[in-house]
């Protein structure tokens, strides 16, 4: 796990050897760390359907799946205490280095698919705090078909984007991330889950936005595969339409870029388009 975090930091010394103009400290890593789910198998960073104690019961084949702990207030919190757990031990791997954690400028808990994990995230964070070190800090959610996976209920509402974002941001007690945002998500529900997250941010305290959406492809969940949606440079031309109304909305600070089935060619098209 570690080896990463060196191999990003010799890709970007080589970058600047490559070409002087560019300073290390120009290019910043971002310590990525997706959900509980993305350990599991099958993958549930989409489904967020996670087995005891992190959620109420594991995956089942036959479909009767569930996110919602309904009225087990308990199970929940317990659940909550579990996932924080599991981030604060997978951070503790990058902080007990110095050379590794040195070379850190971001941390970026990504693909978040339940309310109650991005509480579990800011549970984690705080009681790293000593071992963090200020480091910014974002967490991102994912809206599979422009939901959130989590329900209130066993097959009941989905929790909203404006409750995502309560989550990320309101006042608990425990550490507040530096940048919030969208990722892993179809590009076309971006704009409508930015409007449900600006209903929740204070206009004089904004964190920074984070919007990572899909590329050209869409991940289609039931049958595992990709489908053709629209093409590359009609979606750094979209992206770069949605960043630059997000900039003149008051958001100052915004990091962008793509998340599945992008490439290199798309990030040049979105630098073109901006």
């Amino acid at each position: 796990m570690r080896n990463a975090v060196h191999i990003a930091d010799q890709a970007r010394h080589q970058f600047c050897k490559e070409h002087p103009d560019v300073r290390p400290q120009d290019i910043r890593i971002a310590l990525s760390l997706g959900p509980f789910g993305s350990i599991l198998a099958p993958m549930q960073d989409f489904g967020g359907i996670y087995p005891p104690p992190y959620g109420p019961r594991e995956y089942n084949e036959s479909g009767e799946n569930t996110t919602s702990f309904g009225d087990d207030i308990a199970g929940k919190e317990d659940s909550i205490k579990a996932l924080a757990r599991f981030h604060e031990d997978r951070l503790r791997v990058f902080t007990s280095d110095k050379g590794t954690w040195d070379n850190v400028d971001f941390i970026a808990f990504e693909t978040a698919p339940l309310v109650r994990e991005v509480e579990a995230i800011r549970e984690a964070m705080g009681d790293m705090k000593e071992a963090i070190g200020g480091k910014p800090w974002w967490i991102t959610a994912t809206f599979p078909h422009g939901k959130c996976p989590e329900t209130r209920q066993p097959s009941g509402d989905h929790y909203s984007a404006v409750e995502v974002a309560k989550a990320m941001l309101h006042d608990t007690g425990k550490p507040v991330p530096t940048g919030i945002g969208i990722n892993c998500t179809a590009l076309k529900f971006v704009p409508g889950l930015l409007d449900d997250f600006e209903r929740v941010v204070d206009g004089d305290k904004r964190p920074f936005l984070v919007l990572q959406p899909n590329g050209g492809d869409g991940y289609d969940l039931s049958s595992q595969a990709f489908q053709e949606a629209e093409d590359g440079d009609r979606w750094a031309e979209v992206l770069a339409s949605v960043v630059r109304g997000a900039k003149g909305r008051g958001w100052e600070k915004i990091v962008f870029g793509g998340c599945c089935k992008t490439g290199p060619g798309d990030i040049r098209a979105l630098g073109a388009a901006m």
